[in-house]
């Protein structure tokens, strides 16, 4: 149970109070007992004394008349039952019984016997040292115990009356304690709440409490102190931040737009007469295109990374089918360099699994070729083993083996560390930007796995991580059409506005909408697309984002709010940071292309926004 600081003061000072007032009371009252009782036994034997001595004159004549009669004296005595007086035969002489009780003859001489319901006196009566008879008093102790009484309730109300006074007492104490306590328990509150770092409590005390309010008065000044500095650093965070943001877009804009005119110009050359020679310089072309699209891929990534805007998918695949895509691809380069490329699968692993299959083939990919760039001569392997399989989850452990140069075993625990290699001559002799190893151990964990990495110099290293892959069903894999396209002719003569001041982008458009029989229609930036619409109808319009005197977003939102035109917009951008798609959705625009772009893609993407219909069959 909780208790209030008030309670948790008055409590214990009741309670103390009350067991000292109760032990001063009981002692008072054992005391006063203890003095009525011997008091009364004292009473009786002087009574008894001056009685016998009355009433010897009456026993030595033999008087009865006279003895009752002094007997009878006592009747105003109310603690008194009844009085007798023997003759020295013990037969009774005079008797006065004022309650009817049996008179018993004295047994002992001079004994008083006091039991819970009376006191009884036996005193002999002398004369002349000779005895002459008994006296024999009972008195019921009616009158010490309404005394004893009284002074029970006396008690009483004296612990309740200092209890209450206790009481009030306390909680005048507690406003002089406690109103401080709470206003700085509500200060407190106020400034948890509010974040106002301000406010003091403003109380002048000489006293231990005052020392309270200022030492708290001064923990918030300094509070507020830090706190501003920390709100300045969180701006100047946020601002860098955003530079760094814009930055990487202005990046990945300025790199992939040229690449993707290298890359365009290539495939469009590639598919013109070319002689062995010529086929050998496009080839090259291609190579480097995509190896520069890989390095900007790898700096973007590590930045989505930090910034923790890397989403993991759950989609279905086979992962068979991508280990094989993966060898496919990594072929060539072995081939070059005259090693060995190995994929070893375990047959029981399910067709089927949930996961992300875009960074698993990015972590192998980065692995595979991080083993062929370190491996002048032997092998390079991937073996995939099924470890366990409860018909729901398959654990596959991920090995990527390579007879390579190897690695140091004091180097090891570097190796993952961005911009990190071996050392200088690797970057120098070998390439690369040091980004693979670390996206790739980062990706892992996001999947809920480790990399690790074991290694003997000169003889081979090897990368290994472990997933557990939920396992899927066949409906679950993807209907992926970007790889072809499914109705050659079904964008023939319609019409097409392209929004592109880039002239290389503008060529490989002209290009591709003239193989697919579309009409185009180009301009150069935001403003003329605007008033090309309002002219003519379009059946889809390629936006780029970034153009002079008026962006793509900005073109699109007056097309959407001012013109209220509906025609299906898609995105060129060569912007690739995550969170960007969602501008152009907010936008009003119906879809979006990465650049450097798929030629397929952006058929299959056109022809979804037209007619959706030929798409899903």
């Amino acid at each position: 149970m909780k208790y209030s600081l008030k309670n948790k003061l008055a409590i214990p000072i009741m309670i103390a109070s009350g067991i000292l007032l109760m032990l001063a009371l009981g002692l008072y009252l054992l005391l006063n007992i203890y003095n009525l009782k011997k008091n009364e036994l004292k009473d009786i034997k002087i009574l008894a004394e001056i009685i016998a001595k009355n009433n010897q004159a009456a026993l030595l004549f033999k008087d009865k008349d006279a003895a009752t009669e002094s007997l009878y004296s006592l009747i105003a005595n109310k603690d008194i039952e009844y009085v007798c007086i023997f003759n020295k035969e013990k037969n009774i002489f005079a008797k006065s019984n004022f309650t009817n009780h049996k008179i018993i003859p004295p047994k002992n001489s001079n004994e008083i016997n006091k039991n819970s319901s009376a006191i009884e006196a036996f005193h002999d009566i002398k004369f002349q040292g000779i005895i002459i008879g008994h006296l024999y008093i009972r008195s019921n102790q009616n009158q010490v115990n309404t005394q004893i009484k009284r002074a029970l309730f006396i008690g009483i109300f004296i612990l309740i009356s200092v209890l209450i006074i206790t009481y009030l007492l306390t909680n005048v104490l507690q406003k002089l304690i406690i109103t401080p306590v709470l206003e700085l328990a509500n200060i407190s509150s106020t400034i948890s709440k509010e974040k106002d770092f301000s406010t003091k409590i403003d109380m002048n005390r000489n006293d231990e409490i005052g020392v309270l309010i200022n030492s708290f008065n001064n923990m918030i000044a300094e509070i507020d102190i830090q706190n501003k500095a920390l709100l300045y650093s969180k701006v100047k965070a946020e601002e860098s931040s955003k530079a760094k943001e814009q930055f990487l877009a202005n990046m990945s804009h300025e790199i992939r737009t040229p690449v993707n005119g290298i890359d365009g110009m290539s495939k469009l050359l590639e598919d013109t007469a070319l002689n062995m020679e010529q086929k050998e310089y496009v080839s090259a072309i291609k190579t480097s295109s995509e190896n520069l699209l890989v390095i900007i891929n790898d700096i973007l990534d590590i930045s989505k990374i930090e910034a923790g805007k890397l989403s993991i998918e759950k989609v279905g695949f086979n992962l068979n089918a991508i280990l094989k895509e993966i060898i496919k691809t990594e072929q060539y380069k072995c081939e070059e360099k005259g090693i060995l490329l190995e994929l070893n699968v375990d047959p029981d692993i399910a067709n089927v699994l949930i996961s992300d299959p875009v960074r698993i083939k990015q972590i192998i990919i980065n692995l595979i070729n991080n083993s062929i760039k370190f491996t002048s001569s032997g092998f390079v392997k991937l073996n995939c083993t099924l470890i366990k399989d409860d018909g729901l989850v398959n654990t596959i452990k991920f090995e990527i083996e390579d007879s390579g140069i190897g690695i140091e075993k004091e180097k090891l625990a570097e190796i993952f560390e961005s911009f990190s290699q071996e050392d200088d001559s690797t970057t120098r002799k070998y390439g690369g930007t040091g980004l693979g190893l670390t996206i790739s151990r980062q990706l892992v964990k996001l999947l809920n796995g480790d990399l690790t990495v074991q290694s003997i110099k000169h003889q081979g290293t090897t990368f290994q991580f472990i997933l557990d892959l939920k396992v899927g069903q066949s409906d679950n894999l993807p209907n992926n059409k970007d790889n072809k396209i499914v109705n050659p002719t079904a964008l023939k003569n319609k019409k097409v506005l392209l929004a592109e001041d880039n002239k290389i982008n503008q060529l490989i458009i002209i290009n591709l909408i003239k193989k697919w029989g579309m009409e185009l229609d180009i301009v150069e930036n935001g403003k003329m697309a605007i008033e090309k619409i309002k002219k003519e109808a379009y059946d889809v319009i390629l936006m780029d984002i970034q153009m002079p005197l008026m962006g793509g977003i900005e073109a699109t939102k007056i097309v959407r709010e001012d013109l209220k035109i509906s025609t299906p917009i898609i995105a060129l951008t060569a912007n690739a940071i995550k969170g960007e798609s969602d501008k152009y959705s907010k936008a009003g625009m119906n879809s979006y292309i990465s650049k450097p772009f798929n030629h397929t893609k952006l058929f299959n993407t056109i022809l979804a926004l037209i007619d959706p219909k030929i798409v899903s069959h």
